[in-house]
């Protein structure tokens, strides 16, 4: 989830962008249930923010997208309308690396030295150090975070450990991978997550208990995003997705240049999902098929999606230059235009 970034812009600057065609990438559905339709426009709004490196959106009505400038790390907060001003997080103590917003109103988010702040009635709380030994080098420490309610978040680090919050505390940071850092992980419930590593590897939690890290990719996994707790996608370093379907991952399907890898997915139900990529690119996947490349964001890096798929498919996106995109939805029921 983290990237390079590095841009500044002035406030407001919207733009709005259309989606492409959908293709006939080869692949097979992610789910047997009807996908929901892809998002059809992009509004992008310039912030005073540096650079992003996280958004998280609980509905189309809440969505918090966390950064930094100059050392001190600052959130700003879409309300169903508009992006707020830039709000200050935390200062000097790491860089927040990732969010997550199960809820209206509330988020937790984690940053490279593996320190968790909530967000509860528009402001941060202090840092709380999950893991005290997050893993070398600073900086650049893999942390990722994802919760699905106030009462449940999973957090992964770069020493391949991963801690557990039950609403009043952090669990002790656990071993889930001895051999490679965990670069994201994405809980579909309480007790239903997968994390995955630097060496192409899934580890699953179910209820309390960690599985060994399966090999689903010959790569490294930057991303990870489950509408359902059978049904995931990832994307890789090499510009590719897979997705898993009751516990099977599919052989990675190309769907991006290699110098421009997805960096982010988001899944909002079985069958859906969007990802986006350091060329200001998204593709969906929607009818068992990948979108092509589509440029949204010319001025930025993307480095990180959340959609919603209620009450219609509503998505938010970060880029590396301070830059904030939301999207509305095509018509439902469109059809891909390519083959199987």
């Amino acid at each position: 989830m983290s990237t390079p970034r590095r841009y500044r812009g002035a406030v407001p600057r919207v733009v709005i962008l259309g989606l492409g065609a959908l293709i006939g990438t080869n692949m097979a559905p992610a789910s047997a249930a009807t996908p929901i339709a892809a998002p059809s426009t992009w509004r992008l709004s310039s912030t005073t923010v540096s650079a992003f490196n996280a958004v998280s959106c609980a509905s189309n009505r809440f969505c918090v997208a966390v950064g930094s400038s100059t050392g001190t790390d600052y959130s700003v907060t879409y309300n169903g309308a508009s992006w707020g001003p830039a709000q200050t997080a935390e200062q000097y103590q790491g860089e927040m690396e990732s969010v997550s917003c199960p809820v209206d109103g509330w988020c937790a988010a984690i940053t490279d030295l593996a320190a968790v702040t909530v967000f509860e009635h528009g402001h941060w709380s202090k840092l709380a150090t999950v893991d005290p030994n997050p893993g070398p080098p600073y900086p650049g420490m893999v942390a990722a975070i994802s919760c699905t309610s106030p009462r449940f978040c999973v957090a992964v680090d770069g020493q391949g450990r991963a801690e557990t919050f039950d609403g009043t505390a952090w669990s002790k940071p656990r071993l889930v991978d001895p051999d490679y850092p965990l670069n994201d992980v994405s809980c579909a419930g309480r007790g239903e997550c997968a994390a995955v590593d630097g060496h192409g590897r899934v580890a699953v939690l179910m209820g309390q208990q960690w599985s060994v890290p399966q090999a689903v990719d010959g790569t490294a996994l930057a991303g990870v995003s489950c509408a359902s707790a059978a049904s995931c996608a990832a994307v890789d370093l090499l510009g590719r997705a897979l997705v898993e379907r009751d516990g099977k991952w599919s052989a990675p399907v190309a769907i991006d240049q290699v110098a421009a890898s997805p960096l982010s997915v988001s899944c909002p139900s079985p069958g859906t999902c969007v990802a986006v990529d350091g060329n200001g690119s998204e593709r969906a996947l929607s009818f068992g098929h990948w979108t092509a490349p589509h440029m949204v964001d010319s001025g930025g890096s993307l480095v990180g999606i959340s959609c919603v798929p209620r009450p219609q498919l509503f998505c938010a996106a970060a880029d590396g230059s301070g830059g904030v995109l939301t999207t509305a939805t095509a018509a439902a029921g469109r059809e891909p235009s390519g083959g199987q």
